[in-house]
């Protein structure tokens, strides 16, 4: 049983609203806010697609995701779909309101395991803020931009919180959109809780009972087009050998996938971090003891399976995300642990205080009078938030024709939104489809000079993509004229025997 199961029947009030609202300023204000670039130019411009497909008609990505209904990127493309006349301020709202439904779950569960307001606020800036980068997989429970992980996952704490609460049904019912916005976040949890049950009902046939009406609405649901997805671009798809699939993922994205290339430091902390969770929730709360055991047996199973057997099939489980829980849910286990052994004084007047200095500094933050976080994004819509790229790409809109197809550095990621052009090949996007990641993996490799091997010897993909490609030469960005290519951007300093159409202080781009 939860400590505090009072909590639950009064959570829907200002406080907790209210909290919520003072953690997402914190969060903002040291993680910054997003929009245009990095992992969002997948969807803002698949969105912009879908309303108008005549855009991007040269881009690979874009045409990948493009000719098939059937891809992991289209649930939430939708949702985007009715405001790509206004996506800044769209994203923005939306952010935002996802933001304090996933805080609003976390304060929930928090309730349930901490007396005090002080120890609440404390373990969810731990969680989110303070801890932050220290991952397993390159995966944070929060982003700081609208991606298909944010809304999963702002979604899927909600069937953790009915699961704690034993709501069965519900909790899996929550997991359909969650699964729809990023199938990994969905069907993980939906695997653990099946696991759970299946044991308590194993060891104690009277104590549960298994929310067979619930179960069964996901895999008719989410679970049917998960498997229908997963079946049209990885078994049946033989553009390349299981080997071919393997190599190429670990190429470019083994930060996710591969368990040897996530950093010493979070194995370090978090793996002991993790074992001592479980052993503080035996006693606390026994099914998520069970939970981290399931959890922590299928890592292993992975690495092996990944790691030893170079099984490429498995990759799309990507087990370790489901890390994205057990951090927090392990330093709930620590904080209600030494709640019940350190004792703050005059609670309610530490709380104010401590509450009330958090929300000057970030304030202070915000405003721009203190900068202790340096290099965060401030895109926010109401601001001139424009960085080089994006002001380069938007007169690219203007200047260049529709059907140009533009060569730029890995290191950029605003061009493809904010130019409407379609791009040759960049860094960022992928769809996990072996035929997209095949040819990808050829584009990247001639224009960037990244291969496995290159990943294998610890290189900085980015950095050294971003010297090989301003190392090529005029002729030999040409030869890619063949495959499509019209322009190509490079940094101002490089420059070209052809023709200059756009120049800012910071990049040029030049007709092919």
């Amino acid at each position: 049983m939860p400590l505090h199961p009072e909590s639950t029947g009064r959570f829907w009030n200002g406080t907790n609203l209210g909290l919520a609202l003072l953690l997402h300023i914190i969060l903002t204000a040291f993680l910054g806010y997003r929009f245009g670039d990095q992992d969002m130019t997948e969807t803002l411009s698949y969105a912009l697609y879908l309303r108008d497909i005549s855009l991007y008609p040269k881009d690979l990505y874009i045409q990948a995701v493009g000719t098939s209904w059937l891809n992991e990127r289209l649930p939430f493309t939708l949702i985007l779909y009715p405001f790509t006349n206004n996506l800044e301020w769209a994203c923005f709202i939306i952010h935002l309101v996802s933001s304090l439904l996933f805080l609003l779950g976390l304060i929930r569960i928090a309730r349930r395991y901490l007396a005090t307001e002080l120890w609440v606020v404390l373990f969810t800036l731990t969680s989110i803020l303070l801890l932050y980068h220290i991952n397993l997989g390159g995966n944070e429970a929060w982003y700081n931009y609208f991606v298909p992980s944010q809304a999963a996952k702002c979604i899927a704490i909600w069937s953790i919180v009915y699961f704690l609460e034993q709501k069965y049904d519900r909790a899996f019912l929550v997991l359909i959109p969650a699964t729809l916005m990023q199938p990994v976040v969905g069907i993980q949890l939906v695997l653990l809780f099946t696991c759970v049950l299946g044991w308590s009902k194993f060891i104690n046939p009277a104590r549960e009972n298994i929310p067979w009406k619930g179960l069964a609405v996901y895999m008719l649901t989410a679970g049917l087009w998960l498997a229908t997805v997963f079946i049209h671009h990885l078994i049946t798809d033989s553009s390349v050998t299981s080997r071919q699939f393997y190599d190429i993922m670990e190429s470019r994205l083994a930060h996710h996938f591969f368990p040897s290339y996530y950093p010493i430091t979070s194995w370090v902390l978090l793996i002991p971090l993790f074992i001592l969770a479980a052993t503080i929730w035996r006693k606390i709360e026994y099914r998520l003891h069970v939970l981290f055991a399931f959890s922590l047996v299928g890592m292993a199973m992975y690495v092996f399976l990944i790691e030893v057997l170079e099984l490429s099939y498995f990759l799309s489980v990507q087990w370790f995300k489901i890390t994205v829980w057990l951090k927090p849910l392990s330093i709930l286990a620590v904080f209600a642990w030494s709640e019940k052994r350190v004792k703050i004084p005059r609670i309610k007047l530490v709380t104010a205080l401590a509450i009330s200095a958090l929300l000057f500094v970030s304030l202070a933050e915000l405003g721009g009078w203190v900068n202790l976080v340096k290099g965060k994004p401030y895109f926010f819509p109401f601001t001139n938030y424009y960085t080089d790229e994006m002001t380069i790409a938007l007169e690219a809109r203007e200047r260049l024709d529709p059907e140009a197809c533009l060569l730029i550095p890995p290191t950029v990621t605003g061009m493809r939104f904010f130019s409407k052009r379609s791009l040759f090949i960049d860094y960022k996007s992928n769809i996990h489809s072996k035929e997209y990641m095949a040819e990808s993996y050829r584009r990247r490799q001639a224009l960037y000079g990244m291969d496995l091997d290159l990943r294998k010897a610890g290189k900085n993909m980015v950095f050294v993509g971003n010297d090989y490609y301003h190392n090529l030469s005029a002729e030999e960005f040409q030869m890619f004229r063949s495959d499509g290519a019209t322009h190509v951007m490079v940094s101002a300093g490089k420059k070209l025997n052809l023709t200059l159409i756009l120049q800012t202080s910071v990049f040029a781009i030049y007709e092919l």
